[in-house]
């Protein structure tokens, strides 16, 4: 079974009598190999599964009730599931759907009679007295109520706006990271144009009054080198610099990526910057997160497919939203 939330399947036939395995084998060959008859569908396999236990229960009550030559399943007769709708009565007598689900598996022998051959059924148990039942339990699946409009609405919209307006800025800051992270120093540089160009940014900072970058209460002297371009040997000769410029403006609690913050949250910019420290609420890797949850939401929300069934949009999503982080 190609899907995640799909397990692996068997049809276990040395659980059963050694008389009736090859006709449960000529049964279930049939159900996984040929075209569905006329005005039938084919079986799922999920579906073929559970068939087997539900004939599996039937063939081990045949086993204890047959004499030891009938070996065939065409040879059950309208008695013998007469009998056995009695047993099942007996065996789930608070549980309609255990009864219903054992009937439906046994009436494929008749539905698929034209592919079964000696293992189809006579006759429609469809016909037998008291093989169908009028009232039948709610089923269990899909019994959840649908979440109210107040929380699905509000819910999409902000999603929508995270993918719509926030994720140029998630995405921005996500190929800064990637620029960083790949950047080799593929020749050195001269220690004065290091100061040259460290004078400047701190210069930027004293002039905008902006605290240099930290990282626990301290100048985040990697992340100032990686910016620079350069490794942070070369920044650490420069160490009184930092501090003086840190003296006056002060240091950030964390690091935050050099990108424009564009989309607008009630005219301002909808956040301040998306730090580097991947443990801050506003990290790239958690913001990354938020962008690849609001994708989710948009896509199974409009589209009413499960995991298994947008793949192709799912991997998609995960790859734009930065997955790397998650």
């Amino acid at each position: 079974m190609l899907k995640e939330h799909e397990r692996a399947y068997i049809l276990n036939f040395p659980v059963l009598p050694d008389r009736f395995r090859p006709a449960a084998k000529r049964v279930f060959y049939s159900l996984l190999t040929a075209d569905p008859p006329d005005g039938e569908d084919q079986i799922s396999l999920h579906s073929i599964r559970s068939y087997f236990g539900d004939l599996k229960a039937l063939i081990l009550w045949l086993d204890k009730r047959w004499p030891p030559d009938r070996v065939t399943l065409s040879e059950v007769t309208p008695r013998d599931l007469e009998d056995y709708s009695r047993h099942l009565l007996a065996t789930y007598p608070a549980s309609t759907s255990a009864r219903v689900r054992h009937r439906r598996a046994i009436r494929i022998l008749w539905r698929w009679r034209t592919r079964l051959g000696s293992e189809a059924l006579r006759f429609d148990p469809l016909r037998l007295d008291g093989w169908s039942e009028s009232k039948s339990e709610k089923r269990a699946e899909n019994a959840t109520d649908r979440m109210p409009e107040q929380v699905l609405g509000p819910l999409l919209g902000w999603a929508s706006r995270f993918v719509d307006e926030f994720s140029a800025d998630i995405l921005r800051a996500e190929h800064c990271w990637r620029q960083m992270r790949l950047h080799k120093v593929t020749r050195k540089r001269r220690k004065g144009a290091i100061q040259a160009r460290l004078r400047q940014m701190l210069d930027e900072h004293l002039a905008q009054e902006r605290p240099l970058p930290g990282y626990y209460g301290r100048p985040n002297v990697e992340h100032i080198a990686r910016t620079l371009g350069c490794g942070r040997k070369s920044i650490d000769r420069y160490a009184d610099m930092i501090e003086a410029a840190a003296a006056v403006v002060g240091i950030a609690p964390f690091s935050y990526f050099d990108t424009e913050i564009t989309a607008r949250l009630d005219g301002a910019p909808w956040i301040d910057g998306i730090a580097t420290f991947h443990l801050a609420n506003t990290s790239l890797a958690h913001l990354a997160r938020h962008l690849q949850a609001a994708c989710y939401i948009v896509i199974a929300f409009l589209s009413g497919m499960r995991d298994s069934e947008n793949g192709a949009e799912l991997h998609l999503m995960q790859h734009s939203a930065g997955s790397k982080y998650a």
